[in-house]
């Protein structure tokens, strides 16, 4: 039975975006996509061709001509599956079949946007031996300010997104004691110990660098190392200049007042819920090759509060803590033969998200053509017996 007006505007905009073609549209331009974000990955790596590709709204090809990119076209998706689910509720066909599919449907595309927006990536290495209860995050960088004495992270007076480090800003600290003025910041630059030509300022770093120059981005976000200039302000006055990089081996310290504050370039920080220990790396190598087979880590697994237990995150047997994934990564060997083992860290609020998705969306095609083959059959017999 008819229960709406099919002639009016909002009839008409919900007909458009509820339409298969929208559908078929959308799915070509998906594909478009993969095939383009692959093979510029080739030349660009894998990062830079998520975030053009699939982490944009739009990039402009050639240049010059926009074309959509992976978050609209997928927001345009959900838009059409809503719709389609609103048409058929109002038009009385929304079995129960069909209702699961796309609810299923539709919170797997919600527990994509869940996992973009929300989700953290990190990466944690240890070498045998050490225990950390923080990761750092693979191409994110924050300017980070402390006291000296003992570990860095339980002294700090404040951290800083290099987001926010822009030419010229003025950026005031909670202590209150000196704000920074930001003179230039670099998201990719080389650090010399050897100027190419005289600066008006002296700029003090703690391991000699001199100079920084911008350079072209890397393949991938953790090759790359900041750079950062900036004037420490106290009163209105200028008491110092700094100059850090994010390759830098030592910190920087300046004094003020009498107080000694160290400044620091590095990666952003995430406070895990357990203090993770290295106790032991294991690896298993190709005959007659240097290439690694399989390779594992035994840690120990120390939380704010509880038992502390052993487990082994082998690279398909992840370990799964209080809302954070830990996943055996990489490895590296250094020149004296320590081992370290590097873990990629995920903490991600729509897990289970796509399970349940998929669940809906598998029952709700079972029961919608199970009761279409129902009916068929029921339709053939009533036919049969008919005189």
């Amino acid at each position: 039975m008819k229960t709406t007006n099919e002639n009016s505007p909002v009839w008409r905009l919900l007909s458009v975006f509820s339409s298969l073609r929208l559908t078929v549209i959308g799915l070509m331009f998906l594909l478009v996509l993969t095939v383009w974000g692959t093979l510029y990955q080739v030349e660009h790596g894998l990062f830079q061709s998520q975030q053009r590709f699939f982490r944009s709204w739009f990039f402009l090809a050639g240049g010059f001509l926009p074309f959509p990119g992976g978050q609209l076209v997928m927001g345009v998706m959900l838009a059409n599956l809503l719709a389609a689910c609103t048409r058929l509720a109002l038009q009385g066909r929304m079995q129960i079949g069909l209702l699961l599919t796309h609810a299923g449907l539709i919170l797997m595309l919600g527990a994509g946007a869940v996992t973009f927006y929300l989700g953290v990536e990190s990466h944690l290495t240890l070498f045998e031996g050490e225990a950390s209860n923080v990761s750092s995050s693979p191409g994110q960088w924050e300017l980070a300010v402390f006291r000296p004495g003992g570990d860095s992270s339980s002294h700090v007076v404040t951290a800083i997104d290099a987001a926010a480090l822009k030419p010229g800003t003025t950026l005031a600290f909670p202590t209150g004691d000196f704000e920074i003025s930001v003179v230039d910041y670099f998201p990719h630059a080389e650090a010399s110990k050897t100027p190419q030509q005289i600066s008006k300022m002296n700029y003090r770093n703690g391991s000699g660098i001199a100079e920084l120059t911008p350079r072209p981005q890397n393949k991938e976000p953790g090759d790359d190392r900041p750079g950062l200039m900036f004037a420490i302000r106290k009163g209105g006055a200028d008491e110092d200049h700094v100059l850090l990089w994010g390759g830098d081996t030592e910190n920087t310290v300046v004094d003020l007042d009498g107080k000694s504050y160290v400044f620091e370039l590095r990666r952003i920080r995430y406070p895990l819920p357990a203090t993770i220990q290295l106790v032991e790396f294991k690896k298993e190598m190709h005959p007659g090759s240097d290439m690694a087979r399989s390779f594992s880590s035994k840690v120990i697994v120390k939380p704010e509060q509880g038992a502390e237990r052993t487990v082994t995150i082998s690279m398909n047997k992840p370990l799964r803590f209080q809302g954070f994934t830990f996943y055996q990564s990489s490895y590296n060997v250094t020149p004296e033969g320590r081992q370290a083992s590097t873990f990629a860290v995920v903490k991600n609020f729509g897990r289970t998200m796509p399970y349940i998705a998929t669940f809906a969306t598998f029952l709700g095609m079972v029961i919608h053509f199970v009761g279409r083959l129902l009916h068929r059959i029921n339709h053939l017999r009533y036919k049969e017996a008919a005189p």
